[in-house]
């Protein structure tokens, strides 16, 4: 199958204003082989072409697949993606510069990324273009979608605003040198308040920067705005502080990545903003995976990444429930495929809007070691469980949701005496029915709590 929904001539650079003549210099060089790159991928056997880029170039698919003296490229061909194994975050971590290519045009395209929410956390490296590519697919998927996207574009003016709160994020942009404008910049919003609901307070430093962005965005906006689920709330309250009873921030689109999308506060930004929200599934390890459009529950895979599904009978297929494999297509400088993501969802092949065939993710709830279902809509448990365990002789407590939405809670109490015990296991069992109804609930008493970092299920573990 030809995907070809993503076909661009333009060159995604780094301003020049910002970037050092020598990382300039490498993107230039390597700029002809990534074009060359992508159009393989676009072919009907492009994954092939990928998948021959890491026998041939990648130390740790090259050693594994040619182990008992066979041709890795013989391997390849013949079994294509099911020649190589499937890998976990264990692999990565061991054999971190065994998966970096030996054949990169330009060292200096690469940066890295940490994930500092998994333990032990994983560092991966990509490289600038291969990234800039991903972002522009994702963006132009949209403008196919929302034509108040593209009538909103004009001639030498941004066209995505990318907010991040965190402090050391890097500010910059993505530069057309051919077209002489900036198609996405970014900024810092959000450091006034830790998280969405707390009050802002007037004794932070960072939040006149804050109020000062709100008023800039609600004078000109730009097309589409990029940020985490937590910034776009954090952006709606402050543009609501910030008194709007004559004017507010209005883009034509939302586009949300990097957090789970709760359904209240999807909820909240449509009605707020008044625009189309999407929501992209990605993983610091691979990038974007997913994009969840407006008003849809399943998830569209996007172009230039594969999934499978791991069963649990360990059988890994394109098609049905398990644990997420990526294969991520664009980053050549340290390849990744067959990769447990940890997630799990539904996957199937469907048909995209534009006749294309792709694959679709469903009954997936983001990421589940911080999101639990009620009644079949996505709540974030902290707050929940926070305030089921109020004043009741309970130290520390920890509670899974399973596939079936059953719900174990464990906890470890307070004092030693047992009538404590029995009264606090039924005020727990009371409060829990409040929130989420008939869902069958189980209770422990434990002396201490372990926490679980994997994602096989959901969970929420007290400070």
């Amino acid at each position: 199958m030809e995907s070809a929904r993503y076909v661009r001539q333009e060159m995604p650079w780094s301003d020049p204003e910002v970037a050092s003549a020598a990382m300039l210099r490498a993107m230039t060089s390597g700029w002809v082989e990534f074009e060359e790159r992508m159009q393989a991928l676009d072919k009907k056997d492009g994954i092939a072409v990928f998948l021959e880029h890491c026998v041939t170039h990648v130390p740790f698919y090259r050693a594994m697949l040619g182990r008992d003296g066979e041709n890795p490229l013989e391997h390849v061909r013949s079994g294509g993606l099911q020649s190589f194994p499937v890998l976990g975050r264990a692999e990565l971590i061991e054999f971190a510069s065994d998966f970096l290519s030996t054949h990169d045009p330009a060292p200096a395209w690469r940066f890295w990324t940490h994930t500092g929410s998994t333990i032990p956390p994983v560092t991966t490296f990509t490289d600038h273009v291969g990234w800039y590519g991903m972002l522009l697919a994702q963006y132009d998927d949209i403008a196919l979608r929302e034509p108040a996207f593209v009538d909103a574009l004009r001639p030498e003016q941004l066209a995505v605003l990318a907010l991040d709160g965190y402090g050391g994020a890097p500010v910059f942009r993505m530069f057309m040198p051919n077209l002489q404008l900036s198609i996405r910049e970014s900024a810092r919003f959000g450091r006034s308040r830790a998280n969405s609901g707390e009050p802002f307070s007037d004794e932070l430093p960072s939040l006149q920067e804050d109020i000062e962005l709100v008023r800039r965005l609600r004078v000109n906006p730009p097309p589409m705005i990029h940020m985490r689920p937590w910034g776009a709330m954090c952006m709606a309250d402050l543009d609501e502080y910030c008194d709007a009873s004559t004017e507010r921030i209005r883009p034509k689109v939302l586009f949300l990545s990097g957090g789970n999308l709760y359904d209240d506060h999807r909820q909240r930004l449509e009605r707020w903003f008044e625009c189309p929200v999407y929501n992209a599934y990605g993983i610091s390890e691979g990038g974007c995976v997913a994009v969840q459009d407006p008003g849809q529950k399943d998830y569209d895979v996007v172009p230039r990444v594969h999934l499978e599904v791991r069963q649990e009978d360990g059988e890994t297929k394109e098609e049905g429930t398990g644990e997420i494999v990526l294969t991520n297509l664009w980053n050549w400088t340290m390849p990744i495929v067959r990769y447990r993501t940890g997630d799990w969802g539904t996957l199937r092949w469907g048909t995209s809007e534009d006749g294309y065939r792709i694959q679709k993710l469903s009954n997936f709830f983001g990421k589940t070691a911080r999101t639990f279902l009620r009644a079949g809509r996505l709540v974030d448990p902290a707050p929940l469980f926070r305030k089921i365990v109020e004043q009741l002789p309970i130290r520390h407590y920890q509670v899974e949701q399973r596939p079936d939405e059953s719900l174990l809670f464990r906890w470890v109490p307070e004092g030693e005496r047992d009538h404590d015990r029995t009264a606090a296991a039924a005020a727990i069992r009371a409060r829990v029915a409040q929130h989420f109804g008939d869902a069958p609930l189980h209770i422990e008493v434990a002396s201490s709590l372990v926490a679980r970092f994997g994602k096989m299920h959901r969970f929420s573990l007290s400070s």
